[in-house]
């Protein structure tokens, strides 16, 4: 197993302690089986040829942490799917733009895979250069059209709440999604947000003043 591998393998392993522990994590099961399939190879198993690495869009910032990211991705997309990427850098939090023609691979069912990927990069990347780092992923604009309905639903929820003047409970969502329905209605004066729940069943209730 690579060297890189390796600590995917381990930030997996961290990342099944850490679900167990951490009421706010969610760990998607296993959207990365592919990802990890030449890593957990066994001794007896035929080599695979391994796929070619994935093209890197413009220059790679000045930065530790895309430099690692880089080191990272040119590994373990290869074995999802043929990809290209482009990394932003904007102060501590990387953006990496990943562009192919199935991008339903890459993203996975309701955005599991590449939320998985992005929470190991994320492990990784703390690790390495430090906890303030963040590595943001997105693919076909999946993030933004997401973040999108996700504002609009929290329009929707506290209208509902002011008309009732009861809360509104939403259904269960990652941290991520949970923190763009907060931002969405942050500087509303007629509700207020608040996440209650544990594991994969936290959630966000909309509560009107």
């Amino acid at each position: 197993m690579s060297k890189t591998l390796d600590e995917v393998e381990r930030a997996l392993g961290e990342l099944g302690i850490t679900a167990d522990e951490d009421e706010d994590l969610t760990l998607p099961e296993p959207s990365l089986s592919n990802l990890m399939r030449q890593s957990r190879r066994s001794p007896e198993e035929p080599e695979e040829e391994t796929p070619a690495g994935p093209a890197l869009r413009g220059p790679v910032p000045d930065h530790p942490l895309a430099n690692k990211i880089k080191e990272i991705l040119e590994e373990t997309l290869p074995w999802i799917g043929r990809y290209t990427y482009q990394m932003t850098m904007q102060d501590d939090t990387l953006l990496v733009d990943i562009k192919g023609r199935d991008l339903g691979a890459i993203i996975g069912k309701n955005g599991q895979t590449i939320k998985s990927l992005e929470l190991i990069l994320n492990v990784i990347a703390s690790r390495a250069v430090g906890e303030n780092s963040r590595v943001i992923l997105d693919a076909g604009n999946y993030r933004s059209r997401q973040d999108h309905k996700l504002e609009q639903m929290a329009q929707r929820m506290a209208e509902k709440a002011r008309l009732t003047g009861h809360p509104v409970e939403l259904e269960p969502m990652d941290a991520s999604s949970r923190r763009i329905i907060h931002l969405a209605l942050k500087d509303d004066a007629t509700v207020h947000t608040e996440s209650t729940g544990i594991g994969s069943n936290r959630r966000v209730v909309i509560y009107p003043r």
